[in-house]
This record gives structure tokens, sequence and C-alpha cells, in this order.
């Protein structure tokens, strides 16, 4: 468990951004508080076990006119035309002790991963509160371990998003969610970090097996965030198809498809309530 939760909060860690920090004192705007989050997600994509995951974390969110810190990272314009934005975008994966998973009993532990990069991203006009988003992310990836940090290359995800914006009064309280779906792509050295099993680590149902880069599945996810004033709820269910990828044969991928949720509930009582329209 404190593995674990060192793991999420090395996730959650970062610095405030360049164009944050240099922003006048007039218009910087932030805000901070509490939150519990529970997150209920697999070993690794494609385990055939799950996990229950509940613990507190801080929240933090700082914004001007033109860049944005928050719950979805960093973004920004960058001087882009007014339909287009790029901005920097992250996720990442918790440990898993091999000697709680039975498929990697007798192989080494998986450290935390931090998938880090850039977003391109392109919204259509708005047609009263929904609007589509096609958006192309770029991420390198890190596993996190002090002893031993590991370079595991870089994924790419296209995805098209549909949103829906319900805003009350100044846009601090309201509805927004999101369907989005897209395919991944990630080379080499990320899948064999999760599924190649070496020859010394093989048995007999457990063969050996060494993937090779490439197609690394399909991911869809609805997300939702009710707000009201400092409260902010937000909610996560996620699905990935993993048929026909790289890794489909891997002893280690017993599971063709697999479901994720979690649900995250904050109180900002530091600062003004930030506005919904943010991106999350």
């Amino acid at each position: 468990m404190r593995r674990r939760g060192l793991g999420l909060a090395l996730l959650l860690a970062g610095l405030l951004p360049p164009g944050l920090a240099t922003a006048g004192a007039e218009e910087l705007q932030w805000n901070a508080g509490l939150g519990l989050a529970t997150l209920i997600y697999p070993s690794w994509r494609g385990a055939d076990d799950s996990n229950t995951l509940t613990l507190p974390a801080p929240v933090f969110s700082a914004w001007t006119e033109q860049a944005q810190l928050g719950q979805g990272g960093f973004n920004a314009r960058f001087g882009l035309r007014e339909r287009w934005q790029l901005r920097l975008s992250a996720s990442g994966s918790l440990p898993v002790d091999s000697d709680d998973a039975p498929l990697r009993e007798g192989m080494d532990d998986l450290d935390p991963t931090l998938e880090a990069g850039p977003a391109l991203g392109w919204h259509s006009p708005e047609r009263g509160r929904w609007h589509l988003r096609a958006e192309t992310l770029l991420r390198g990836i890190l596993s996190l371990s002090f002893d031993d940090p590991r370079w595991l290359g870089w994924t790419l995800q296209p995805r098209l998003a549909l949103h829906y914006e319900g805003f009350g009064a100044q846009a601090v309280e309201g509805v927004q969610a999101r369907l989005a779906v897209g395919p991944i792509w990630a080379q080499n050295k990320q899948h064999r970090y999760f599924y190649a099993v070496a020859a010394d680590e093989a048995r007999p149902d457990r063969p050996a097996y060494d993937p090779g880069g490439g197609y690394s599945g399909t991911r869809a996810n609805l997300s939702g965030t009710w707000s009201r004033g400092r409260l902010r709820v937000s909610a996560y269910v996620g699905y990935d198809d993993l048929r026909n990828t790289a890794f489909a044969d891997s002893p280690l991928r017993p599971r063709e498809d697999y479901w994720l949720s979690g649900l995250f509930l904050s109180w900002r009582f530091l600062g003004p309530p930030r506005p919904l329209d943010l991106d999350d």
C-alpha cells in the first residue's frame, strides 16, 4: 500500500509551468483544497485481476486567460489559432507486486510509470452545449524507480471526443461530460516491460514471449464532472479493447478487454472557485 501511495503521489506531482509562473500577479488565480479518490483498475492492461484503491489527495489549480494548470495537466494556446490548442498531457500506471499477481510469480515487480507529452487538438464550433474535439497525444514513458529508472519509449494516441458543457452562473457550477474513443500505438520497449517473458522466467503455463511494437489497443472512456461552488465531483468509466494488439499472444495478457472506473471528490477551500470550463 505504501508503494502504491508513493506511485500515485509521483504521478500527481508536478512543477508550475513557465506560462503560469511568469504571468502577472493581476492575471494569475489559484485555488487549493483536499480530495478523495477511489480507483478500480486491473493490475496492468489485460491482467486477470482488479484492485480498488481509495486515498486522500491534495488538489491545486492555477490559471490565467492563456494557460491553466489543474487536474488535467497543463493547458495553453501557445499562440495557435482560435480552434486549435496545444497542451501537455500526462497519465501513468501504478506499481505491481509480483508476489500478489499469480501470472507474474517469480518475475520482477512492475514499477509505477509516468506518461507525459504534448497533445494537439482541434475543436468544432459549438452546437448548443455540444462540440467535438479531435486530439492527438504523443507521450514519452518512464518507469519511476529510484534504483533503476527505465525509458520505455513513446506512445501515440489519436482520439475523437464529444463534449457537453452545461454551465451555470459564471461557469463555476454545472455539469461537464465527455465521451472519447481512439486507438493507441506504442514502441516495443513498453510492450516488453509489461508483457515479455524471458527464457529464465518461462514455465509450462507461461512460455517465453517477446512482443514487438505497434498497435496497443483501442480505448473508450466516459467522464463527467458536477460542480457547485467549492465542491466538485468527477466520475470516470473506461473500456480497453486489447484484441489484435502487438502483444495479443502474451501469456501475461489473459483478458482481451477490461473495464476501469474512478470517482474523485474535491473541496477547494483556498482561493476562488475554479471555472468549470477549464479542461479536466
